[in-house]
Formats: structure tokens, C-alpha cells, sequence
């Protein structure tokens, strides 16, 4: 698959979705933010979704999605050495400021689900103490990782969240409970503006 093909998938997604952000980059930091799958299963995920959403209601940020494609295609772009694409500018991953992505190289969902939370929280804490990580994101694992957040952040001295754990902010917040909820680490200190 050509960069031109990548280009035409993503503005035919595009002209079908409701609700995709569209920033110029400018001085803005750029976000590339990763699903380890295809754009379908990501696209499932409101925690994925929320995270997205969180970016780029920052002014000084743009967030932009990438998903893998299908196993064919990703061996044919590996092969061709042509860049992954982001969905809304279609520009090389490789050029944003900030890749969000990590991975327990586990493709089936299902399977990842039953990661042990022993294994998950090594994992983000040997992520979490890169001097090059700003803030830990735990996407789509479907555990219960609430009771883990606060004491992460405070081994880590960063901000750190799940796509379920930013997905519980956000609703709770979008039904007018604003409550700062330090328990449950910094986020829910936060205030939806």
C-alpha cells in the first residue's frame, strides 16, 4: 500500500465521521496518538475516544489518530518503508512532536483483557521513569485499574490514567458532578472547562 492509498482510505473515514478534530499545526505540539489495532476496533473504544477529545480541547495541542491497518497492508507499508499516516492531516507519524503509543505486543483484545495487573503496573512503571515520558495513558485493557492510579502517579511523580479511568472523569463530569476526587488521582482533581 502507497502513501496515496493510506491518503484516500483516511479521507473516505473522514467523510463518513462525526466529530473529528481538525487543527492547523502551527506552534501547536503535536500529538500522534495510537490504537494498536485497526480503526474500527479503535474507534469502539470511548476511553480511546475521550482521550482524544481531552487533547485536543487544549489550544496548544493537536492530537491526531493513527490505527494499524490490516496485517497485509502493514506488511506491504513495512516492505515499502512508507510512513504510518495520521487520519486527519495524513501526515508521516514520524513528524509529530509526541507518539502516544505502548503496547504488551498482544493483538487479540480479548487476550490483553486478562493482562495481570502485577504485569501492567511494572510495565507502566518502567514506561512512567523514561526521562522522555511526561505522563502515562493505559488504553483499553477493560481492568479495573482505579485502586492502582494515585499510588503510580505518586511513584512516578507524574500523571497517569486509563482510557476507562479519563472515560469515568469525563462522565462524571458531562453530568455536572465537578467534585475534586484526589483519591482517584490528578485528573479527577480537574475541573471540565
Amino acid at each position: 500500500m502507497k502513501s496515496w492509498a493510506q491518503r484516500e482510505r483516511a479521507l473516505a473515514i473522514l467523510a463518513k465521521e462525526v466529530g473529528y478534530v481538525k487543527k492547523p499545526h502551527g506552534d501547536r505540539l503535536r500529538v500522534a496518538l495510537a490504537f494498536p489495532n485497526t480503526y474500527w476496533v479503535g474507534m469502539s473504544n470511548l476511553g480511546f475516544q475521550t482521550v482524544y477529545r481531552l487533547f485536543n480541547r487544549e489550544d496548544d495541542i493537536v492530537c491526531e489518530r493513527f490505527f494499524l491497518p490490516p496485517k497485509t497492508e502493514l506488511a506491504e507499508l513495512s516492505a515499502a518503508k512508507a510512513p504510518l499516516l495520521t487520519l486527519e492531516s495524513q501526515t508521516p507519524v514520524g513528524d509529530f512532536d509526541v507518539v502516544a503509543f505502548g503496547s504488551f505486543n498482544e493483538e487479540n483484545d480479548h487476550r490483553a483483557a486478562r493482562t495481570a495487573p502485577r504485569s501492567i503496573r511494572r510495565a507502566m512503571l518502567e514506561l512512567g521513569r523514561r526521562d522522555d515520558v511526561e505522563a502515562v495513558l493505559l488504553c483499553c485493557t477493560s481492568l479495573r485499574l482505579v485502586d492502582e492510579i494515585r499510588p503510580l502517579e505518586e511513584a512516578l511523580g507524574k500523571p497517569v490514567t486509563s482510557s476507562n479511568h479519563a472515560m469515568a472523569w469525563h462522565t462524571l463530569r458531562l453530568a455536572g458532578i465537578q467534585d475534586s476526587m484526589p483519591q482517584f488521582g490528578r485528573l479527577f482533581e480537574l475541573a471540565l472547562e
